[in-house]
């Protein structure tokens, strides 16, 4: 099937027009920031006109990893604690993630000069089930890791429970901060930032319309450079 997905690109090249079935997976909840110019780069492409099919999938960097090496996505946006073999990854943008707890947290009311790293390590953590050991981001290191979650909507939960610690992008997170919903916990000391890059199958694209989609990706943020 990819094969023949391949042979109707190129013929549609051949005609002059981009067309077939384009897959682009980005992890989640990357709209609501501002440093990620997906939505330029469809819109570029969109504008070149064509008859090509877009799906846009959500999915965790594990899995984006998986299915671009297997050929299931053409294009993967999102941040991979290390690098696959058989895999190219370009730098596109960062990630500020902070520490928060929510209404209910007994840290919520105390004052960060009153709260401590050793307290935050010890509370009740949600991890990202996709960070493992030595992988995982930032200084912080839970010694409570009592919940896991596979995306942001289900951190978010977690933490607004009141039960939960966990870090989130700082503009994801910002609508429940004005809220007075969350609290960010000791900025400066428990943040992180976290690299997102477009990562392909190594090779040459498979076909017109992934080659003109990751130029037009690579134009609206703006970045060129070698792959890693």
């Amino acid at each position: 099937f990819r094969a023949l997905e391949e042979f109707s690109s190129q013929v549609g090249d051949m005609r002059g027009r981009l067309v077939g079935d384009l897959h682009i997976a980005a992890l989640d909840a990357l709209a609501s920031n501002p440093d990620c110019r997906l939505h330029d780069a469809i819109e570029r492409f969109k504008a070149r006109g064509g008859a090509v099919h877009i799906t846009l999938h959500v999915a965790n960097p594990l899995e984006i990893e998986r299915a671009v090496l297997e050929g299931r996505y053409h294009i993967g946006i999102g941040s991979f604690p290390s690098h696959a073999p058989g895999l190219s990854y370009r730098f596109l943008f960062d990630e500020l993630q902070q520490l928060y707890c929510g209404k209910g947290h007994p840290f919520f009311r105390r004052r960060d000069g009153k709260l401590t790293v050793r307290d935050c390590e010890t509370a009740d953590y949600v991890r990202r089930g996709y960070y493992a050991g030595s992988l995982r981001p930032g200084p912080f290191r839970s010694q409570n890791e009592t919940a896991t979650a596979f995306n942001m909507e289900a951190t978010a939960t977690l933490i607004l429970s009141g039960r939960f610690l966990g870090h989130l992008p700082r503009h994801y997170a910002r609508p429940w901060v004005e809220r007075g919903e969350l609290r960010p916990l000791l900025e400066g000391e428990l943040d992180y930032r976290t690299r997102f890059e477009l990562v392909q199958r190594k090779g040459p694209p498979p076909g017109p319309a992934v080659e003109t989609c990751q130029a037009d990706l690579m134009a609206a943020f703006g970045v060129a450079g070698p792959e890693a």
